[in-house]
């Protein structure tokens, strides 16, 4: 249990740093622009890294499950990816992330209501509320100086809606496949997708890869993206989508955290209460149900 909620801090700080690596490459490249780099970033490093870092092998999983990889890779990479740097014009960072907690509530309904990949649970739904009002409070809603758009949240979240189906279709589809070259291939055809968006957009694409900023490009894509989608996977293969979701949960605290530590930004008293219940959700969300354990007890002292 102590390593999925390492790969869960993981998953976490990584997506939270990307969010700020956004904010920076934003500054000289149109959105499209700046997905498209990241996610061939990503993809390229992911690639490097699976086969001579972890020494796996690639070809086996592109040839038994191609369809799942394209799949995946629109749902996981590409949608969320264009809807996270489009939402960025309209609302700020912090806000943006409260509008991700649409995975771990979704992926929580539909794994209890329609999959039925985990039992309900009355502790689970008030676990979703309770970090729900934590981020509201994190973010402090009620004093949000308009920089809260209806489009940008609906942008936001509709990335959000592919990402749950993507966690969902891993956990039912993808569970035999090596994590790690999925992972990669599932970077890899997501970016090509971004890339040809960006083509027909603006025609641009190739040549954004030449300009400046290469550092902010390759943080944001190898050292935020890649590293937070190979924890992600690797999670729900572990623990389920359920509990590789509420990274969704940590993202908004890590992202203030980080600002504060890098770029000088204030840690108010609503950003520390609301990260204290957004810990206490997540613990209620995650903590596995008394009558199972009592029901796993019994079987075994009944054999």
């Amino acid at each position: 249990m102590r390593v999925n909620y390492l790969l869960l801090l993981v998953a976490s700080l990584a997506w939270a740093s990307d969010y700020l690596f956004i904010g920076w490459t934003d500054r000289s490249l149109p959105p499209l622009a700046t997905g498209a780099r990241t996610a061939a970033a990503a993809a390229l490093g992911l690639l490097l890294l699976v086969r001579f870092g972890l020494r796996r092998r690639l070809w086996p999983t592109l040839r038994s499950a191609p369809l799942t990889l394209l799949i995946l890779g629109a749902t996981a990479v590409a949608l969320p990816r264009i809807s996270v740097v489009f939402a960025e014009e309209e609302i700020s960072a912090d806000v943006a992330a409260l509008a991700g907690t649409t995975v771990p509530i979704l992926t929580t309904l539909v794994a209890m209501f329609v999959t039925h990949q985990t039992r309900y649970s009355h502790l689970r739904l008030l676990g979703v509320l309770v970090a729900l009002g934590g981020l509201a409070i994190f973010v402090d809603v009620w004093n949000d100086s308009g920089r809260t758009t209806l489009k940008g949240m609906l942008i936001m979240m509709s990335g959000g809606v592919a990402f749950v189906f993507a966690g969902l279709y891993t956990s039912l589809r993808a569970a035999e496949q090596d994590k790690a070259a999925l992972t990669a291939w599932v970077m890899t055809f997501g970016a090509i997708m971004i890339g040809v968006v960006e083509q027909i957009h603006s025609g641009q694409a190739l040549a954004a890869a030449l300009q400046t900023d290469l550092g902010y490009v390759v943080a944001s894509g190898f050292a935020s993206m890649a590293l937070a989608y190979l924890a992600y996977f690797v999670l729900i293969e572990r623990a389920g989508p359920i509990f590789a979701a509420t990274s969704a949960y940590l993202i908004p605290a890590f992202g203030v955290l980080l600002g504060v530590l890098f770029l000088g930004e204030s840690l108010t008293l609503s950003h520390v209460g609301g990260l204290a219940l957004v810990l206490i959700g997540l613990w209620m969300i995650t903590r596995p149900d008394a009558r199972v354990k009592a029901s796993a007890v019994g079987t075994q002292t009944t054999e």
